[in-house]
């Protein structure tokens, strides 16, 4: 099995950071690689009336893009309705701030990924199977991610105790990896939607684009799953931390 990792709304160079960043896991079996790639290359094809290199959600699935361009909301309104019919299940850690100032080197593998690892270690179990985990970037990203990774799974109890997922992560350029794309595209949806409250009963967006996005967190919802643990408890697929932790 695979397991594609990206995030939306961390810090990026310039310092931004949203107050409900979120990182999601894409998960399909490498059996199924080769068809999936194919569809949606086709979906590109198709819909989108330029070259696009990358699909990433900061500027296909932006206010703007969708103002301004009939074919990349076609081509969004696509992919997130071939997502929600797909072998393809979905799981996604929302973080809400203000966050607590917390050095990536004092060796804990973050929260987020722990969460994330357990839900992916569950469905690899399911299944029969092990998860090879890939990650967007390099392997130094967030202060040494490769290096607290391996401390988890080897140096934790909680760690040891996921025998499902392959004990070296992968590190891919986006741009090569079309499972980071599509991670990227769903975490910046589910951003969106968090950032806007569309969640809230009493939230009725008017503007078309907001619209949009509660109509493609749909589809990714039809994509998840709650997971049960080995001691009984329920794990939601898209899950929200408690204020302040990452």
């Amino acid at each position: 099995m695979l397991a594609f990792i990206d995030e939306s709304g961390l810090p990026t160079a310039t310092g931004e950071l949203s107050q409900r960043p979120v990182v999601v896991a894409v998960c399909f079996d490498e059996a199924h690689s080769r068809e999936i790639t194919g569809q949606i290359y086709d979906l590109q094809r198709r819909l989108l009336r330029r070259e696009v290199h990358e699909l990433k959600g900061q500027q296909l699935l932006s206010r703007s893009e969708f103002r301004r361009r009939p074919d990349s909301r076609e081509f969004a309104a696509s992919f997130f309705d071939w997502l929600s019919r797909s072998r393809i299940i979905v799981f996604a850690i929302i973080m809400a701030g203000p966050f607590e100032q917390r050095s990536p080197r004092n060796g804990r593998l973050e929260t987020r990924f722990r969460f994330l690892l357990e839900r992916i270690d569950l469905l690899a179990a399911e299944r029969e199977a092990y998860a090879n985990v890939i990650f967007d970037g390099d392997s130094w990203q967030l202060g040494g991610l490769s290096k607290r990774f391996s401390e988890y799974l080897f140096q934790s109890e909680e760690g040891r105790a996921i025998a499902h997922i392959t004990d070296t992560p992968v590190f891919a350029d986006s741009l090569s990896s079309l499972g980071i794309q599509m991670a990227d595209m769903c975490a910046h949806v589910i951003r969106v939607y968090e950032e806007n409250r569309l969640f809230s009963p009493e939230s009725s967006p008017l503007d078309e684009y907001l619209s949009a996005i509660r109509r493609w967190h749909y589809n990714i919802e039809c994509r998840t799953r709650t997971m049960v643990s080995r001691d009984d408890h329920q794990r939601r697929g898209i899950y929200r931390l408690p204020r302040g932790r990452a």
